[in-house]
């Protein structure tokens, strides 16, 4: 797990991500530090990042927090210690 601070000063883990090659985009699964699941949709590049708030049923563009989740996910692919799975083939990367 790679922890990262984000701007709301809340610690996340990822612990899944998917890839999704026809989209050009990951969707990672974190918890926070008080274990509460986010959902994120990672598009590839500089693309946006949305996060899901399953209150209001959204997915909202991060603002200032885009480049400090988009760190934390390519430290975390490269940690190659989160599983990673494709939905190209439907296999597991690592």
């Amino acid at each position: 797990m790679v922890p990262t601070n984000t701007q709301q000063h809340s610690k996340i883990h990822f612990r899944h991500f998917v890839e999704v090659p026809s989209a050009e985009c990951i969707i990672g699964t974190a918890l926070d530090e008080s274990k509460k699941l986010k959902l994120f949709l990672i598009v590839r590049g500089d693309g946006p990042i949305y996060r899901r708030n399953g209150i209001n049923d959204t997915w909202d563009e991060l603002g200032s927090e885009r480049s400090a989740i988009r760190r934390l996910v390519r430290d975390a692919m490269a940690d190659n210690k989160i599983p990673r799975y494709s939905t190209d083939t439907l296999s597991v990367l690592n």
